[in-house]
């Protein structure tokens, strides 16, 4: 069969073994129903022929999909009552797309491999009981078995539905807002928020010196200052991530090259806390709901839980209606203003 200049063949199978030319023609997708193998820098060969494609339809269950650093998939379509698991994922994959719905049409993401699909339809994703890692906001009727944690970074998550006991979102900054839009909470699922900003604050130093009588690192103290023979060096300083000491040998460990022929150490430890941010904003859109309703001020409680100790720093948005973070007798709850 040869494959002229203006034809394409949406897919063929993978079963096909005859003289397959693509002679200016394309063909855009290979139907699998067993395993596919993925050739390096070229894609999934076609029958026995030279042909290959980045472009998959699983038609069956349990199939698995892999590729290397070289070869970037494209299109990856899961027919109805088919799923796929993705083992590794190298180089990345354009598109999955449930070729119905996301009840019809699943995905395991394996090793968490989210972040390397360009965009995602239709489909229900699993992690292998694994919290889903989420960096991109590139969904359409996809549903989240799973629990979802947000990136940091990440400024909405849109038309997915969440399944999974939780939603977590860390706030790390100052006037920060995360958006929900369109997106659909299970009874079960509570969107857990935590907020904080590490701030460093003044390092701890501790100076020691060599004990050439004892061959040991003392530390100098005013009681124990730092000795004649040890006098003309001019000392350096270290982090403890590289060096620290030892108290059970009285020796410097890690890495040693650091401090390379110093009798006088002085090693640093970073210091810091974290401490809450202001002004930060959780929006769900009117298109959002909680156990098949709206979200309202009769069951927003029962949605966003509080994990940090402290969260007035938070506004809640809920179509409309603007809640606060006010103190209880047991904790802190959100009152519509």
């Amino acid at each position: 069969m040869s494959i002229n200049s203006g034809v394409t063949v949406n897919a063929i199978d993978l079963q096909s073994t005859g003289a397959i030319l693509t002679n200016g023609g394309a063909i855009n997708a290979l139907y699998v129903d067993s395993n596919p193998v993925c050739i390096n820098k070229k894609g999934f060969q076609i029958g026995n022929q030279a042909v290959y494609t980045t472009n998959l339809i699983i038609d069956a269950a349990g199939i698995t999909v892999s590729n290397d650093n070289d070869t970037p998939l494209g299109s990856i379509v899961v027919n109805k009552g088919c799923d796929v698991t993705f083992g590794y994922i190298g180089a990345g994959i354009g598109s999955v797309t449930g070729a119905t719905n996301a009840s019809e049409c699943k995905v395991n993401l394996g090793l968490n491999q989210l972040k390397k699909i360009g965009s995602v339809k239709n489909v229900t994703l699993t992690n292998g009981g694994s919290s889903i890692y989420v960096e991109n906001d590139a969904f359409d009727g996809v549903v989240f078995a799973e629990d979802i944690s947000i990136a940091d970074a990440l400024g909405s998550l849109s038309n997915v539905e969440a399944k999974g006991n939780f939603v977590w979102y860390d706030y790390t900054a100052d006037n920060q807002t995360f958006t929900f839009s369109n997106v659909k909470f299970n009874a079960a699922t509570t969107v857990r928020i935590w907020g904080g900003i590490y701030v460093s604050t003044t390092p701890s130093k501790t100076t020691y010196q060599w004990d050439i009588d004892n061959k040991v690192w003392v530390e100098v103290t005013a009681a124990a200052p730092i000795t004649a023979a040890n006098k003309a060096d001019t000392g350096i300083e270290v982090s403890s991530a590289d060096v620290w000491y030892n108290s059970t040998t009285s020796q410097l460990a890690g890495n040693l090259s650091k401090i390379g022929d110093h009798k006088v150490v002085t090693v640093v430890d970073a210091n810091g806390t974290t401490i809450l941010p202001e002004n930060c904003t959780l929006v769900f859109d009117g298109k959002c709901s909680y156990a098949g309703g709206a979200i309202t001020d009769s069951n927003i409680n029962g949605l966003v839980a509080n994990t940090a100790n402290d969260p007035t720093y938070l506004t809640v948005k809920a179509g409309n209606d603007i809640y606060t973070y006010r103190k209880t007798n047991w904790g802190y709850t959100l009152i519509k203003k």
